[in-house]
C-alpha cells in the first residue's frame, strides 16, 4: 500500500485500525470458562494426561523396563517424566492410561543405578558440569560427560512422587531405599548445596532441596539453602557488581547471563521461557514455609510478587503459549519443548501464594488454555507427534541428530512425556471439581530500557520489540501478531520485508524504515506504569532517517483491536508503503479483500487458513493506492541470479573451444 505526494515537504498521516476477527471459537479444553467458574478439574486434566500416555505407550519395552525414543535412544529426561506420570496417576488413585504401576518398579530402578546414576567418579576432560553424585543423560551407556545440572532436578522430583507411592504401587524396599539415597545425597553434594549456583537458575537446587526434604523428613535444607538461593536472587534482580548485570531487568523481564554485560546480546531483551523455569523453583514455596522457613522480608515478598505479575503478564498469552522473546534467538525461540518446560512456572503462578487470589485464578485459566493449544498443535497420527519447532522457525538446536544426542528433546515422544508429567503434577494439585478461574482482562508488561511491550488480550496478543535480538526481528512496529488461539495473523518476527512495518522511498531508494529487524526508534514512550490490566494503551515511538525523513508512531491498544497512527514527513516524491502480511503457513493464503469505503479509506480484510484479520487505512493529504505483496520466490531467484549465468559461462568457454 502506497502513498505519495508531490509537495517538498511531505507530511501524511496515516491510520490503520487494526480489527482482528477470528475464524471461528477456541476449540480448547477451558473454551467453557467463564468468569466465576471452575477450572478444569483434576479429572478433566488427567484424562489429557491418559491421551498422552496412550500415544507414548508403543514406545515402551518391556524387555528393557524403559521407554525409547522413536530414534531408539534410551533418554533419562523422558523415563523420568513417564515415571511421575504413572507413579502420580497411583498416587491420585486414577485409573487410565496413565496409570501403569507394573512400569514404575523397573523404571525407578533403572534411575538409581549406574550409569544413570553416578555415586562416584573422576571428572573427565571438557565436562564442565560432570559432578558425584548425580544423573547422567543415558541410562543404559555411561557418558559421564553427559550431565547437566537441570537433570537432577527433573529425576530427583520423579523419584519424589515415586517414593510418595510406593505404598500403592508395590515398590520393593530396595528401590525405595535407593530413591532416598540417591536424591539425599545428591541435594547435600558440594554441586548443589548453598551457595552452589549456575548462573542465577536457582529453580534446580530449589526443587532438589524439596525432594530431599520429602523423602527424608528433614527440612532443614528447605528452611536454610532454600531460602538463601531465593533471597540472593532477589538481592541481585535490582543490583549487581560492575561488569555484570541485574537478574531482572528494569522491567523485572528476566536476564539470562548476569554474569555479562547489559549490553550483551542476550542480555538486551528478556528471556520468556528461563524466566518461568525459574520461577518454578518456587513451587516448593509454601512447603518451605509449612516446614518453618523464616517468610522473606516485606521489600523481597513485595519484590517476588511484581515479578510474578511481570510474568503472567509480560511471558504468557491468553491462548496459553508464550508471548516469545528469548536472549538466545533461534537457539531456543518458539522450541516446543521450552515452552512445555515454562508451563511449570506457569503452574507454579496458579499454585503458590505469592500473587493475590484472582491473579492466581487468572493463571490457572491461562493453563488450562495451554492444553487445548498443545493438542491444536498436533500433528495427525496416534503416535507421538508435535512438531519440535513451532510455526516452522528454523533453528540451530533444532536438527534432529542434534537433539536426540544431547537431549532426546526432537523426538516427539520426549515433548508428550515432560508435557504429561507437567500435566499430571498440576492433577495432584486440583480438587476433582476444579479450583475457581477467572479470564484474565487485557494484560501488558513494558520494559523501558529494552523497549520491549508485550500485550494479551482475549482477542489477540502482540508485542513491540524495539531492540536488537538474535533472532534478527524487532523495530517501532509490530514484531509479532496472534489470534485467541495463538495462530498467527501477519507475523511472529516483523522485519523490513516481510511482516509489519512501514517503509519510505524515494526513487527505488530506502529512506526510512520502522521495522528495521533492531532498534529503529530515536525515542519510545510507552505507559508510566511497567505492568498491569488495561482497556486502552498507549505507545508513541520516533523514527528518523536519511534526508529528514521522519516518522511519529502513535499507537493504541484495546481489547478488540489496534489502532495506530503514522505521521510521516520527508522529502519530494518519497513515498510511503505501509506493509500488511498474510501468513500462510503450509496452504496458500487467500488473497486480501480490498474495499473503497464512503469516507474514501481502504477496507482491507487479510483472510489466510487460519484466523483473519481486517484493517481500516485512512490517509489525508495524500493518495493511497493498494498493492499487493507478492510472496518472493527463491527458485526463480536463484535460476535468474546463479544458474543462468553459469550456463551462459559454460556456453562462452564452449564457444572458445
Amino acid at each position: 500500500m502506497a502513498v505519495r505526494h508531490p509537495q517538498r515537504s511531505l507530511l501524511v498521516l496515516l491510520l490503520a485500525g487494526l480489527a482482528l476477527a477470528l475464524a471461528g471459537g477456541a476449540r480448547t479444553p477451558a473454551a467453557h470458562a467463564q468468569a466465576g467458574a471452575p477450572a478444569l478439574g483434576s479429572g478433566d486434566l488427567w484424562a489429557f494426561t491418559d491421551r498422552r500416555m496412550a500415544e507414548l505407550d508403543p514406545l515402551w519395552r518391556a524387555d528393557r523396563g524403559a521407554y525409547v525414543t522413536r530414534g531408539g535412544y534410551f533418554s533419562t529426561r523422558m523415563i523420568a517424566n513417564a515415571l511421575a506420570v504413572h507413579a502420580a496417576a497411583a498416587l491420585a488413585g486414577h485409573t487410565g492410561p496413565a496409570r501403569r504401576d507394573e512400569r514404575i518398579a523397573p523404571m525407578a530402578a533403572m534411575l538409581t543405578r549406574w550409569p544413570a546414576f553416578l555415586e562416584r567418579g573422576r571428572r573427565p576432560r571438557g565436562a564442565p558440569q560432570f559432578h558425584v553424585p548425580g544423573w547422567t543423560l543415558d541410562p543404559v551407556t555411561l557418558r559421564p560427560k553427559a550431565q547437566h545440572v537441570a537433570l537432577d532436578a527433573e529425576v530427583a522430583d520423579a523419584l519424589r512422587i515415586t517414593w510418595l507411592a510406593r505404598e500403592r504401587t508395590g515398590l520393593p524396599p530396595t528401590t525405595s531405599a535407593a530413591i532416598v539415597r540417591a536424591i539425599d545425597s545428591t541435594a547435600r553434594s558440594r554441586f548443589h548445596r548453598w551457595p552452589a549456583l549456575r548462573l542465577n537458575q536457582f529453580n534446580w537446587q530449589a526443587r532438589l532441596y524439596a525432594a530431599a526434604a520429602t523423602v527424608t523428613g528433614d527440612p532443614a535444607l528447605l528452611r536454610s539453602d532454600y531460602r538463601n538461593q531465593v533471597a540472593r536472587f532477589l538481592r541481585g534482580a535490582r543490583r549487581a557488581p560492575r561488569g555484570r548485570t541485574t537478574n531482572l531487568n528494569d522491567g523485572l523481564g528476566f536476564v539470562y547471563l548476569p554474569n555479562r554485560a547489559p549490553d550483551q546480546r542476550a542480555n538486551r531483551i528478556s528471556t520468556s521461557e528461563y524466566g518461568n523455569m525459574v520461577f518454578d523453583g518456587l513451587g516448593g514455596y509454601d512447603t518451605a514455609l509449612a516446614a518453618g522457613m523464616r517468610p522473606l522480608g516485606r521489600s523481597q515478598a513485595s519484590l517476588l510478587r511484581a515479578w510474578a505479575q511481570r510474568l503472567l503478564a509480560g511471558e504468557w498469552t491468553h491462548a496459553g503459549y508464550l508471548n516469545w522473546d528469548t536472549g538466545l534467538g533461534l537457539r531456543r525461540w518458539q522450541h516446543a519443548r521450552y515452552w512445555v518446560f515454562a508451563l511449570g512456572g506457569l503452574a507454579t503462578l496458579a499454585d503458590q501464594p505469592i500473587l493475590p487470589g484472582y491473579q492466581r485464578a487468572w493463571a490457572r485459566w491461562m493453563f488450562d488454555r495451554a492444553l487445548g493449544f498443545y493438542e491444536e498443535q498436533r500433528t495427525s497420527g496416534a503416535s507421538p507427534a508435535f512438531p519440535s519447532v513451532l510455526y516452522g522457525v528454523r533453528s540451530t538446536q533444532a536438527d534432529p541428530v542434534h537433539d536426540r544426542r544431547r537431549f532426546a528433546s526432537a523426538d516427539p515422544g520426549f515433548v508428550a512425556a515432560r508435557m504429561a508429567a507437567t500435566v499430571a503434577r498440576e492433577a495432584l494439585q486440583r480438587p476433582a471439581q476444579g479450583a475457581e478461574v477467572q479470564p484474565p482482562p487485557p494484560l501488558y508488561a513494558f520494559d523501558r530500557a529494552s523497549r520491549r511491550l508485550a500485550v494479551t488480550t482475549p482477542v489477540y496478543s502482540a508485542a513491540v520489540v524495539d531492540r536488537s535480538t538474535a533472532s534478527g526481528y524487532g523495530g517501532a512496529d509490530l514484531a509479532r501478531l496472534l489470534d485467541a488461539r495463538g495462530r498467527p495473523l501477519g507475523s511472529i518476527g516483523s522485519r523490513e520485508s516481510h511482516g509489519f512495518g512501514l517503509r519510505i522511498t524515494r526513487g527505488g531508494r530506502a529512506l526510512l524504515e520502522v521495522e528495521r529487524g533492531r532498534r529503529s526508534a530515536a525515542t519510545m514512550h510507552g505507559p508510566s506504569r511497567p505492568r498491569g490490566s488495561f482497556s486502552r494503551l498507549g505507545l508513541r515511538a520516533v523514527v528518523r532517517g536519511r534526508r529528514a525523513t521522519r516518522v511519529i508512531v502513535r499507537r493504541r491498544f484495546r481489547a478488540d483491536r489496534i489502532e495506530t497512527q503514522y505521521l510521516v514527513r520527508g522529502p519530494r516524491f518519497a513515498r510511503a508503503r505501509l506493509r500488511l502480511p498474510v501468513w500462510s503457513g503450509r496452504r496458500a493464503a487467500k488473497p486480501a479483500l480490498v474495499r473503497r469505503r464512503p469516507d474514501g479509506a481502504l477496507s482491507v480484510s487479510v483472510r489466510q487458513p487460519a484466523g483473519r484479520y481486517r484493517a481500516i487505512v485512512r490517509a489525508r493529504g495524500a493518495r493511497v493506492r493498494w498493492r499487493p505483496m507478492r510472496p518472493v520466490m527463491w527458485p526463480v531467484i536463484i535460476t535468474v541470479v546463479v544458474l543462468i549465468p553459469l550456463l551462459v559461462l559454460a556456453w562462452l568457454q564452449l564457444r572458445r573451444r
